[in-house]
């Protein structure tokens, strides 16, 4: 992407935006926070939280220095993030891992059938299977974004069976039989055709349901076509939205709270102000499904921007129905941090309640980005900032109903001080604090 373009994406796609250590908006009844004994932070007022850990738009471009992997993750910066993964997965102890897509470099030359692109396509789900350090009580899924299939950018998903069968893809540690007490496979009748499926991450009887869609399927990119059959598309669009239907009614019935992982998401693109799904139709029903289910559904996960920020999924009205996380990406090409992100959630409604942004300060080690003196820089990421510390936040509400309260409550200039408090101290502000519109995401009307 054009430099020139990156400080207009970041505040197009992101409310929240990785900060420097210790920045805070410290705003009037902020509740003190205190540690637990799993390390999480938490109010007296709330149970002790879990969480799950998100990890987004790696683009490995093994054996290149940082300087050469033009804004992908090179070597040094590849060792540095998993060393922070490692430690996540000790410290903080995630109770499941969710991987949100583009695992390898871009391929900005061959567009299709790079070698090397399958090699970092491996190294990356290698990495998670065998040197992660992941217990074998915590769920790993992988979701399919628009770098990963074996044919190139945009792609329908095609993968060799080694990697289903020799590294597990896209599940680890998840039975495929039902499992009271440990991740277990839900529904997985697409997954090797369509790249979507759904598990259990806390076991069938924990009501918690993870769906993953092949938004891949829903986009597409001049250059890069999804198939040679050009009705294969809309047939794979339409198999996958009305099995995601079913995944939806399913969960309804049984009682199920739901939590669907995506690599691009519904709305604008705040780079191009452009629809990110092609199909409008498709996107409607899907909207609608999430208005419908919104009781059920505890959040949506997506990544794609590499942008740390949050989308609100709302009503003609202005009801805010549902709260799309935007998970920042590893690869720092986009203009942002290196970053993988720790959500929190209530372990009795599963409700989520807060996040950790764990991230590299990389743009303040890269001032002088056109030589490699800032390479043996690039070893740990010591910077981090949360939900609850940055905002002044009732620790009571949902971060779905904290927005849902602001909206209610007509505040926007709140919304937009909350931008350009965060904005302002990341230290690339650009002239204007305009809160874009891709921000919002509006639920078409049934008709």
């Amino acid at each position: 992407m054009n430099i020139k373009y990156f400080l207009k994406l970041l505040i197009a796609s992101a409310i929240f935006i990785a900060t420097f250590a210790g920045v805070k908006y410290t705003g009037n009844g902020h509740t003190k926070l205190s540690a637990n004994n799993n390390g999480l932070t938490r109010n007296d007022s709330t149970p002790t939280l879990s969480s799950f850990l998100v990890v987004s738009d790696i683009h490995l471009n093994s054996s290149a220095s940082q300087a050469d992997a033009h804004g992908d993750t090179g070597d040094s910066l590849w060792i540095a993030a998993k060393k922070e993964i490692d430690t996540i997965i000790t410290d903080r102890k995630p109770r499941f891992i969710i991987v949100l897509g583009d695992l390898p470099m871009h391929d900005t030359l061959t567009k299709r059938d790079s070698v090397k692109v399958r090699q970092n396509i491996e190294q990356v789900i290698k990495y998670f299977k065998d040197s992660a350090g992941i217990p074998a009580g915590i769920p790993l899924v992988f979701v399919p974004g628009n770098n990963d299939s074996w044919n190139g950018d945009y792609s329908a998903l095609i993968l060799p069976d080694s990697i289903y069968k020799i590294y597990g893809y896209p599940l680890i540690n998840v039975d495929s039989l039902s499992v009271s007490d440990h991740a277990c496979v839900a529904n997985d009748s697409l997954i090797r055709r369509l790249g979507c499926f759904s598990i259990y991450p806390l076991g069938s009887e924990n009501k918690l349901k993870l769906i993953v869609l092949n938004t891949v399927i829903f986009t597409k990119s001049k250059g890069f076509p999804y198939s040679p059959d050009t009705l294969q598309q809309s047939v794979d669009a339409t198999t996958q939205i009305n099995w995601f239907l079913q995944q939806m009614e399913q969960a309804a019935q049984n009682d199920e709270k739901v939590l669907i992982a995506m690599h691009v998401p519904p709305g604008l693109d705040g780079y191009s102000l452009k629809d990110m799904w092609y199909d409008k139709n498709v996107e409607a029903v899907f909207l609608r499904a999430i208005e419908k289910y919104q009781n059920n559904i505890t959040g949506l996960l997506a990544g794609h921007t590499h942008m740390d920020g949050i989308r609100l999924l709302t009503t003609e009205s202005g009801n805010v129905d549902a709260l799309l996380i935007s998970a920042p990406g590893v690869a720092p090409g986009h203009g942002n941090n290196p970053s993988v992100k720790l959500i929190e959630y209530n372990p009795d409604n599963f409700a989520l309640q807060d996040f950790n942004t764990y991230y590299m300060n990389y743009w303040n080690l890269c001032l002088n980005k056109t030589s490699k003196n800032y390479e043996p820089r690039l070893t740990s990421w010591n910077d981090s900032f949360s939900f609850r510390n940055t905002f002044d936040d009732n620790d009571t509400l949902s971060m779905l109903q904290h927005f849902q309260q602001m909206k209610s409550e007509d505040k926007e200039d709140e919304i937009n001080h909350f931008v350009s408090e965060i904005y302002s101290d990341y230290g690339k502000k650009p002239d204007t604090i305009e809160v874009d519109s891709s921000i919002y995401v509006p639920i078409p009307n049934n008709r």
